[in-house]
C-alpha cells in the first residue's frame, strides 16, 4: 500500500510569467522548475520537500493561472490549483512588480479569499529601492503580509522565508528518511501514457494527461512509503529527437529527463502498443543501458491493440531491444490500470535484485566455480571482488590475463548475472 509523505503545503500561485518557478528555484536552492520567458511553460504542479528555519513541508510550484476557458491546459491547472488551495498551510500569491496590480491579479485574489487560507504577497522583480514605491499599487488586493523581494536577484529572500515559517507547524522528523529513496523514473516518447500510469500508480491527479503530445515539461515527483520504505516515482518529459530542438522548453525539458534517468535506481520504458518503439525510443534504450541503469519495459495501451499476438510482438521488440530478457517486458493499460500494480512491484523485485552487495563467502565460492569453468578456468582466476553496489561492479584478476577475449568477458559477465542478479540488471566486470 502507497502512501505519501505527509507535510503541510506551501503553495506557490499566481498568473503566467511572474516569476514563480523562478522563487520556487530560489527557495530550494537549485534549479527544479524549468524557467523560460513563455507564459504557461510550468503545467503540472511541482513538490519539494523542503525545510525552512527548521520547519518541514512541501514547496509547490503551480501552473500559472490564466482563467481561459477556451485553453483546455488552462482549465486542468486551474483545478488543480484550486484542489492544493484547500490543503495549503500558506500561500505565496506572486504578482509582478512591473506592471501593478493586473485584472488576472484581481481575479486570483477572488480565488484566494474563497480558500479561506493564510496568504503572503509576494512582489517580485523588485530590483531598486525606487521600485519599493510601486508596493503601494497592491495593497489594493488586500493581502496582508506584503513582502518585495527579487527571486532572480536573491533580494528579500530570507525575510520571505523567516515570514513562511511563522504559518509552519512544528518541525516534523518525516524527511531524513527520503534523502535515501528508491528512484523510479517513467520515460519515454510523447503520448505514450507515462503520466496515466504516474496517476494510477499514485491513485491521484498529480500529472496533466492530454492526447496532446510533449504536455508534460517539466518532471513531475512523488514521495511515497510502500513497506517501510522511501521511493520517489518520477513522470518525465517525452523525450523527442535531439536535433530537432536545440533551444526552448522542449529541448530544456529533454535535458532534465536524460539527467533523471541518470540518476534513478530504475527506468521504466513506456511504449506505445500502437506505434511500436520508435527510433527515439531506441535511441532512449541505449541511452539507459549506458548509464547501466535497470529498465523495465512496459508496453502501453494493449487494451487497443486487436489482431495482434502478445508473442510475436514480444519477438519484435527483442529486435529492437536486443539485450533486454522477455521477463522484463510486461503489457499493460495505464488507463484501465490493467496490470499496473503488477508491473510496479516487478519495478520494484528489480531494484532489490539490482542492490545485492555480495558476501566474501559468496565470492570465495563463485571463485572456486570460476577455476573449475571449462572457459575461464583455464585463465587461472585469483581473486573476485565486489567494488560497487550499485551499479553492480566487480573486479577479478586473472594470471592469464592476456588470454581474455570479448566472448570470454561476456560468458563471465553472463555468469555473474544469472547467479546472483535478474537478467534487466546490467553490471560491470572489470579484469586485472
Amino acid at each position: 500500500m502507497n502512501s505519501s509523505l505527509k507535510l503541510p503545503y506551501v503553495s506557490i500561485v499566481g498568473r503566467p510569467n511572474v516569476g514563480k518557478s523562478t522563487l520556487f528555484n530560489r527557495l530550494i536552492g537549485w534549479r527544479k522548475a524549468i524557467e523560460y520567458a513563455e507564459p504557461g511553460t510550468t503545467r503540472d504542479p511541482i513538490f519539494e520537500p523542503f525545510v525552512i528555519q527548521k520547519k518541514s513541508c512541501w514547496l509547490i510550484d503551480t501552473g500559472g493561472l490564466g482563467f481561459d476557458k477556451k485553453d483546455s491546459f488552462s482549465k486542468q491547472i486551474h483545478g488543480e490549483v484550486a484542489d492544493l488551495l484547500t490543503k495549503s498551510e500558506v500561500i505565496l500569491f506572486v504578482v509582478d512588480a512591473h506592471d501593478s496590480a493586473h485584472a488576472l491579479d484581481h481575479s486570483i485574489t477572488d480565488m484566494l479569499r474563497r480558500s479561506k487560507k493564510p496568504v503572503i504577497l509576494v512582489v517580485n522583480k523588485i530590483d531598486t529601492e525606487k521600485q519599493e514605491e510601486g508596493l503601494c499599487d497592491f495593497y489594493e488586493l488586500g493581502f496582508d503580509p506584503v513582502m518585495a523581494i527579487s527571486a532572480q536577484h536573491n533580494l528579500g529572500i530570507t525575510a520571505l522565508q523567516k515570514k513562511i515559517a511563522e504559518f509552519l507547524p512544528d518541525p516534523l522528523e518525516e524527511i531524513p528518511k527520503f534523502k535515501q529513496a528508491v528512484r523510479i523514473a517513467l520515460v519515454g516518447e510523447p503520448n505514450s501514457g507515462k503520466s496515466t500510469y504516474f496517476n494510477a500508480i499514485i491513485g491521484a491527479h498529480r500529472s496533466i494527461v492530454s492526447p496532446i503530445a510533449g504536455t508534460t515539461r517539466d518532471y513531475v515527483e512523488e514521495w511515497l512509503i510502500q513497506n517501510e520504505e522511501a521511493l520517489c516515482l518520477t513522470d518525465t518529459g517525452g523525450l523527442r529527437r535531439s536535433k530537432r530542438f536545440t533551444t526552448g522548453i522542449a529541448y530544456l525539458s529533454a535535458l532534465r529527463s536524460k539527467k533523471i534517468i541518470s540518476r534513478s535506481d530504475l527506468v521504466i520504458l513506456m511504449v506505445d502498443a500502437a506505434t511500436g518503439p520508435q527510433r527515439e525510443t531506441r535511441n532512449i534504450y541505449n541511452m539507459i543501458k549506458k548509464d547501466r541503469t535497470p529498465c523495465l519495459v512496459l508496453i502501453n495501451k494493449w487494451d487497443l491493440a486487436h489482431n495482434i499476438e502478445q508473442s510475436k510482438y514480444t519477438e519484435a521488440l527483442r529486435k529492437a531491444f536486443p539485450t533486454i530478457n522477455k521477463s522484463h517486458i510486461l503489457y499493460i493499460s495505464a488507463l484501465s490500470k490493467r496490470n499496473v500494480s503488477n508491473s510496479f512491484r516487478q519495478a520494484l523485485d528489480i531494484v532489490k535484485s539490482s542492490q545485492v552487495q555480495i558476501s566474501e563467502l559468496e565470492l570465495k565460492n563463485f571463485l572456486a566455480r570460476l577455476k573449475q569453468h571449462p572457459v575461464l578456468g583455464p585463465l587461472q582466476p585469483l581473486r573476485v571482488k565486489q567494488v560497487c553496489v550499485e551499479p553492480p561492479t566487480f573486479v577479478i584478476r586473472f594470471k592469464r590475463r592476456k588470454h581474455m577475449t570479448t566472448s570470454k568477458h561476456r560468458t563471465l559477465i553472463n555468469l555473474l548475472t544469472k547467479t546472483y542478479y535478474g537478467p534487466s540488471v546490467p553490471i560491470s566486470v572489470k579484469v586485472r
